[in-house]
């Protein structure tokens, strides 16, 4: 299977869309339109992984990669690799009594200045793409972290996404990857590799250049260049995968900018390959280096001097020596250990402790079952709507004919059963009302609990105020919308239901049933309404007034706490410069009386040391004219004896 490509093309974009292409004004008079395998009008992260990545995701296990690379962001671009994930985490489950599984996750971020960052671990070391010797391409310097469940792998990949945003990298584009090895428990040895890659590519104006290069080399299949970059590594992830979705993502803020890299993504459309599955045995492997080693280095031994081809080639040798102990299954536990305890020093040295205390994997999954239940409740919601509509236009056009009827003084036998089939009617359309009152009921229940777990995950998940008041910030907008597309349904139901009762008593006036008594009660009811209409709109307007006046009292008290933040850290600043010119005042001073004393000791010790010599030269002396005395005695008893 080649690349498939998928536009997902905002409304409020203004880009127009027709029969799976996606028209683009050149100029006033000039459209172009370009082709892609499915286009779609609004993002709809659940039904795009259904309709399209939901076979390709299940297939990981039989050795079939995935890459789904999005140009531009999809709104609901979590729940497809919250998809995808837990669709591999069913498939591990059921796998688990054959064979054996371990899965690692790593993120890289690549910057404008073609930089890389380990998002998952932002330790400061040198992050390099380097090839090894069998053919494959690897990132040196990555943090690949073992995880046990979905939850663990969609917190990696929302706390990378939050690392970017909080390091302020002029991010390019990120590869959130996901490596499962698995292995029969008999044979230990040998292992299949798989990986789901997850692309993010950022259209903006400055990454214009760079995108239209990456994508023309995918296109051409270039091969990999002397000294890899990101372009390689795109080219191998996509031409090296089974299962590839490029998403072009349109909406208002890039429309302009996704314009020139359109015929470059239309472009990819079936390009690909069919790679075999990835499998490898370490053992065979380290064996087959170790050999080449020995030849290099016997060889090296025979030369004067030594040839430097051979010795950079034993040096890549021994690197991918090392690499290939690296990816044994041992190694990525031991290792993953080790990145977890760097990690938390890491996130401390960046000052973004608070993302690694945000809200655990528990209710991220409880987040996510809502997440699916809202999806699942919102179809249902929109198919029994048009079953609504259905049969509402239905008994409109009963109605209509029924009046024709009548007023054609047609056969009362023919009149009476389009009567019968009316009241059908009209009883199957309280059901599907019923029906769909229900679903909206459940609905809100759902909305409710998932509210309730993103308030949990608020509360816990961060003690900085401008993180939790951003994050409560982006939930009233949710709210908001969703109240407003309620509205908005209501609004049409409303509506529906005038249309149905202006029909009704055209009915009742065409077939004379309706006497002054009934038309007297309904014009009594017509005056209660719009007298409560009025009320209604007085209260409307009431709580508007009310709600902007909130909205507004929280933006003033939201900005005088941040300003007293200020403030505050303005008074622990200038006590902390205080603090500090104390403290080097007092250092000042005990420098200065240390080193009063170490002079007085240098002094003394100078003058002891003159005064040793002294005594050292006289005790000397004294020696001296002690063996003098000794010898003049010795002679003096010689010449008496």
């Amino acid at each position: 299977m080649g690349i498939k490509t998928i536009a997902v093309v905002e409304k409020s974009s203004g880009v127009k869309t027709s029969n799976g292409k996606v028209v683009l004004s050149v100029d006033k008079r000039t459209e172009k339109d370009f082709k892609f395998d499915a286009v779609y009008d609004g993002s709809n992260g659940a039904e795009i992984f259904t309709n399209h990545v939901s076979k390709s995701s299940g297939e990981t296990l039989a050795g079939i990669n995935l890459v789904v690379m999005q140009i531009g962001k999809i709104d609901n671009d979590p729940e497809i690799v919250a998809q995808c994930l837990s669709t591999l985490f069913k498939n591990l489950e059921k796998d688990n009594h054959k064979n054996e599984h371990l899965v690692a996750a790593s993120m890289l971020e690549v910057t404008s200045d073609s930089q890389f960052h380990d998002l998952i671990n932002p330790h400061p070391r040198n992050i390099e793409m380097q090839h090894h010797s069998n053919q494959t391409m690897f990132l040196k310097g990555l943090s690949s972290l073992i995880c046990d469940n979905c939850g663990d792998l969609l917190k990696f990949y929302e706390d990378g996404q939050q690392v970017s945003k909080n390091l302020h990298h002029s991010s390019y584009a990120t590869v959130f990857s996901v490596k499962v090895l698995q292995r029969k428990k008999d044979k230990p040895n040998k292992q299949i590799v798989v990986q789901q890659h997850f692309v993010t590519l950022n259209p903006a104006r400055r990454n214009i250049d760079s995108l239209k290069k990456d994508l023309t080399s995918i296109i051409q299949k270039n091969k990999p260049s002397t000294v890899p970059g990101f372009s390689d590594l795109l080219t191998n992830l996509l031409l090296g995968s089974n299962n590839v979705f490029a998403f072009a993502c349109i909406d208002s803020s890039n429309a302009q900018d996704m314009a020139s890299v359109l015929p470059q993504v239309e472009a990819l459309s079936g390009i690909g390959s069919n790679p075999k599955p990835q499998s490898s045995d370490n053992m065979a492997v380290m064996q087959q280096l170790r050999q080449e080693i020995d030849k290099v280095r016997n060889r090296l031994a025979k030369q004067s001097p030594p040839n430097k081809n051979d010795l950079a080639h034993m040096e890549k040798l021994i690197s991918d020596l090392d690499e290939t102990k690296h990816s044994s299954w041992d190694q990525i536990i031991l290792r993953s250990e080790q990145f977890y305890e760097e990690r938390k020093t890491s996130f401390a040295n960046k000052g973004l402790v608070h993302i690694l205390q945000s809200s655990q994997s528990a209710n991220r999954e409880n987040l996510l079952k809502y997440q699916k239940a809202k999806e699942k409740l919102s179809s249902e919601y929109k198919s029994q709507r048009q079953s609504v509509d259905k049969v509402s236009h239905e008994l409109r056009l009963m109605v209509d004919n029924y009046t024709q009827l009548v007023q054609g003084d047609k056969q009362s036998g023919e009149t009476q059963k389009l009567v019968s089939k009316i009241q059908q009617m009209k009883e199957q359309l309280r059901q599907e009302n019923e029906k769909l009152s229900q679903i909206q009921e459940k609905m809100k229940d759902v909305n409710e609990k998932l509210e309730k777990e993103r308030q949990i995950g608020v509360e816990e998940s961060s003690s900085t105020f401008d993180v939790a008041f951003q994050s409560m910030v982006e939930d009233r907008q949710k709210t908001k919308q969703e109240n407003e597309q309620m509205v908005e349904d209501q609004l049409q139901k409303m509506k529906m239901q005038v249309e149905h009762d202006k029909a009704e008593i055209k009915m009742k006036l065409s077939s004379s049933s309706m006497n002054n008594k009934d038309m007297m009660d309904s014009a009594v009811e017509l005056a209660s309404l719009r007298a409560e209409k009025a009320v209604m709109t007085t209260q409307l307007e009431a709580y508007r007034r009310e709600k902007g006046q909130m909205e507004e009292h929280m933006r003033i008290l939201a900005e005088k706490h941040a300003r007293e933040l200020e403030i505050q850290q303005l008074q622990n600043l200038q006590t902390f410069r205080a603090y500090r010119e104390v403290f080097e005042e007092f250092k000042v001073e005990l420098e200065n009386r240390w080193r009063g004393l170490l002079d007085d000791a240098i002094q003394d010790a100078v003058f002891l040391n003159a005064r040793n010599s002294e005594l050292t030269q006289k005790n000397v002396a004294l020696q001296r004219e002690l063996d003098e005395t000794k010898d003049d005695r010795s002679m003096k008893r010689g010449l008496k004896s």
